[in-house]
């Protein structure tokens, strides 16, 4: 489904952030940090539209990919914002700010977890990926209970979109709607990839063990983008598959907290995520009542994304989405890469979120 050519509101509003407030998650007692973008006064109202603050109000919670942090993301927040949305952003567990002595960077689930030898199949709901959902919905419920009577919707990019959609599947009551953005491809070699991992765990080989599992899983990501190219119009290198953008490339190159690697009980937690969200509802979902609308989904992905399968992987989620009864529309961007959002078409891409999502609230 495409989206209609529909003009966007322009609203614009002064915005006002509250920087590294937190919350100390549920699962473990972690301080998770996050930050919330507010629009204070109408500037240049449109007499066109109505008010959308005061008169559909919705909050937008991100949840960031793997590897980086909510720092990456101030200018679609602002720009949300600016727009009329509240929006809220918190550092997954592991990542950004939210780290602790048990919780460095990369580890997700927690040292503790990690000398756990003898995990099984029923550790899946204790591991860092089903903790970080927990986390979204702890701060979802801190957020509603701030901005009660508002609509809700979820975005998420990368490993967040993974995230997201574990969310949609334990609390996709609480959505209204659901954004997700560089969905990456189902690898039907996970099964292999976690008996790797928990092997080399056993033999104590994490170090060398995590560097070869990262390698595995996205060493081909940058393949095709991997000849540098300094004269080159859109970039080249190391992680260039991440978006076309020269400054967005050199950036994440530059930021310390984009240079870590995954331990491997957090590769496994990952992983065993992925299995578990090859069905998109389970029995208990409360979304399988027939009396609860599902939310409307959006995807946007770029046609040239390695990690989303070049835009095949990510019709396929948006099938099996489509299947158990999601209205999913999909949107694939020529030749943009990963990171949709620091794309060198990212206004494009928010011009085109700003028309679904106000076609999506006008529609309620």
């Amino acid at each position: 489904m495409q989206l209609n050519d529909t003009t966007t509101p322009t609203q614009h509003y002064n915005i006002h952030v509250e920087k590294n407030l937190q919350f100390y998650s549920q699962s473990d007692n972690l301080a998770i940090h996050y930050d919330i973008y507010m629009p204070t006064q109408d500037t240049h109202q449109n007499p066109t539209y109505p008010n959308l603050y005061t008169t559909q109000p919705t909050i937008i919670q991100i949840a960031h990919g793997m590897v980086e942090h909510k720092e990456r993301y101030q200018w679609l927040c602002s720009c949300l914002a600016q727009h009329g949305y509240i929006v809220a952003i918190s550092d997954h567990r592991g990542h950004g700010k939210s780290i602790d002595s048990s919780h460095p960077w990369g580890e997700m689930g927690g040292i503790s977890t990690t000398n756990t030898q003898n995990n099984t199949a029923s550790d899946i709901h204790q591991d860092g990926f089903q903790k970080a959902i927990d986390d979204l919905y702890t701060l979802t419920q801190i957020i509603c209970a701030r901005f009660p009577n508002h609509r809700f919707i979820l975005l998420g990019h990368s490993m967040g979109s993974l995230l997201s959609r574990g969310y949609l599947k334990k609390y996709g009551e609480m959505l209204h709607g659901l954004i997700l953005s560089g969905s990456p491809a189902y690898n039907p070699l996970l099964g292999v990839g976690i008996m790797m991992a928990q092997f080399l765990r056993f033999i104590g080989a994490k170090e060398q063990g995590k560097k070869f599992i990262n390698n595995l899983s996205f060493g081909g990501f940058n393949k095709p983008f991997a000849k540098e190219d300094l004269n080159a119009q859109h970039s080249t290198g190391a992680f260039a598959w991440l978006s076309r953008d020269w400054d967005n490339v050199r950036a994440y190159r530059a930021d310390e907290a984009c240079q870590f690697i995954f331990s491997l009980e957090s590769f496994i937690g990952l992983f065993r995520g992925i299995l578990w969200l090859q069905e998109p509802l389970s029995s208990t979902s409360k979304l399988m009542q027939k009396t609860l609308p599902k939310p409307p989904i959006y995807m946007i992905s770029g046609a040239s994304d390695s990690c989303g399968d070049f835009g095949k992987g990510v019709q396929k989620i948006a099938q099996k989405l489509q299947g158990c009864g999601f209205v999913v529309t999909l949107q694939l961007y020529p030749e943009a890469r990963h990171e949709i959002f620091q794309e060198i078409n990212k206004h494009e891409v928010l011009h085109d979120l700003l028309t679904w999502l106000h076609d999506m609230i006008k529609a309620k």
